[in-house]
């Protein structure tokens, strides 16, 4: 454990495994005013206004029937376990919940 003692319990070592990780994965709040300070002291590239305007707005019908177009065959499911084929199949039922997602 943290104070150098060797634990023989299960349930001991569980808890120094849970506090190991926990303080691992820890972030101190940052203040936002200090990520504007790095940001505007690192003299960065910014992105031009219509370019954040096209990629902050929705996806167009167009733009989602061409990506299922594009898709690959025969390829491995994604993470919700339906292949690409599933979503080209059935594209006329799909594309309007799949805007909305």
């Amino acid at each position: 454990n943290q104070q150098g003692q060797i634990c023989y319990g299960n349930g001991e070592k569980k808890l120094i495994v849970q506090e190991y990780y926990e303080s691992l994965y820890h972030q101190e709040k940052v203040q936002e005013e200090e990520i504007q300070q790095y940001l505007q002291k690192s003299n960065l590239p910014r992105v031009p206004k219509d370019v954040e305007t096209m990629l902050d707005a929705n996806i167009t019908m167009m733009e989602l029937i061409e990506a299922l177009k594009r898709q690959n065959n025969g390829k491995a499911p994604g993470p919700d376990g339906l292949p690409a084929e599933f979503y080209i199949k059935f594209e006329e039922k799909l594309s309007i919940p799949l805007l909305e997602v």
